[in-house]
């Protein structure tokens, strides 16, 4: 059974709402998944993506400016205690997709600020995420 108050799983469902073109749809998942898991970084990341495809340049920054300076910083992962399942789970961790998702929205931002220099310094760090 799939928990109701997960914040993945509402994260899944507005990066596939994206991906199928549904910005408001997606917004609703990525809100939700925010209001479970205010930490999770990967919906703030697509949350920032679907503000920017509605047009909200600046709401699109403001969610995305704390999870580039942490990674700028190297901020290392923490924890955080989930009271309702009894587990600590590490939060604020880095991998290789929730960069690429990162660098790629940061890229589509600068482009819509029309800061076309820093939109290919995170393409470029985008492209070499996987390598």
């Amino acid at each position: 059974l799939i928990d109701p108050q997960n914040a993945e799983v509402e994260c899944t469902a507005g990066l596939l709402a994206l991906f199928g073109n549904d910005p408001e749809g997606a917004a609703r998942a990525l809100e939700e998944a925010r209001a479970i898991a205010d930490y999770n970084d990967m919906a703030a990341i697509l949350l920032a993506r679907t503000k920017l495809a509605r047009g909200d340049v600046a709401g699109c920054g403001a969610l995305l400016n704390p999870v580039l300076g942490a990674v700028r910083r190297g901020t290392p992962p923490s924890f955080t205690y989930l009271a309702d399942k009894v587990e600590w789970r590490a939060i604020h961790e880095y991998p290789a997709e929730v960069r690429w998702m990162l660098y790629d929205t940061a890229a589509e931002w600068s482009v819509a600020r029309d800061a076309e220099k820093e939109a290919n310094e995170y393409r470029l760090l985008r492209d070499k995420t996987f390598q």
